[in-house]
C-alpha cells in the first residue's frame, strides 16, 4: 500500500514577514531596542501583542519610519516621486525647492530633472536649454572673438 503525502502549504522562501519583533525593527531602523521602545512611547510605532504578549510591528509602518529617518520616501513610491518631481518642475520650481519639498537626495532629483528636461524618446538636445555656465561661457567667447576682430581691423 502506498502512503499518500499530504503536502502542507509553505510560505514562499524569500517572503518578508508582515509583522516584526522589536529586535528585527531595531536592525531595520539601525537603532537600539531602547530606541524602538521610545518610538512606541511617542506614538511613532504602534505594535500589537500576540497571544504570548510579544509585540509585533507592521512592516509597512516600520519601512515608512525608516524612510522618514533617512529623509526619503518609501521605496514603493519611486513612481510617485517622479510624478511629484515632474509636477514641481512643470510649475516652475527651482532645483533647490524640489529637493526641499520632496526631501530627497540632490543626486536623485538631478537624475529626474535631466529625464524631465531631456526625455529618452526626444529627438536630440535643444541648444536653447543650456545651463547658466554654458550660456555665459558662449557669451564670453563671442565677446572675445568680436574684440579680436575689431583689433585686427
Amino acid at each position: 500500500m502506498q502512503h499518500k503525502r499530504n503536502p502542507t502549504p509553505r510560505r514562499p522562501r524569500y517572503s518578508r514577514p508582515k509583522v516584526l519583533t522589536r529586535s528585527v525593527v531595531a536592525r531595520i531602523l539601525g537603532c537600539s531596542v531602547a530606541m524602538v521602545r521610545w518610538f512606541e512611547k511617542h506614538g511613532r510605532l504602534h505594535p500589537t501583542k500576540d497571544p504570548n504578549r510579544v509585540r509585533r510591528f507592521n512592516h509597512a509602518e516600520v519601512e515608512a519610519l525608516r524612510c522618514e529617518r533617512l529623509g526619503r520616501l518609501p521605496r514603493s513610491t519611486s513612481g510617485t516621486l517622479a510624478a511629484e518631481v515632474f509636477r514641481l518642475i512643470g510649475e516652475g520650481r527651482t532645483f533647490a525647492e524640489v529637493v526641499v519639498e520632496t526631501k530627497q537626495e540632490p543626486e536623485r532629483i538631478r537624475e529626474l530633472w535631466k529625464q524631465y528636461r531631456h526625455p529618452p524618446d526626444a529627438p536630440g538636445t535643444p541648444t536653447d536649454d543650456l545651463s547658466d555656465y554654458d550660456r555665459r561661457a558662449r557669451e564670453d567667447d563671442a565677446r572675445r572673438e568680436a574684440r579680436h576682430r575689431r583689433l585686427r581691423g
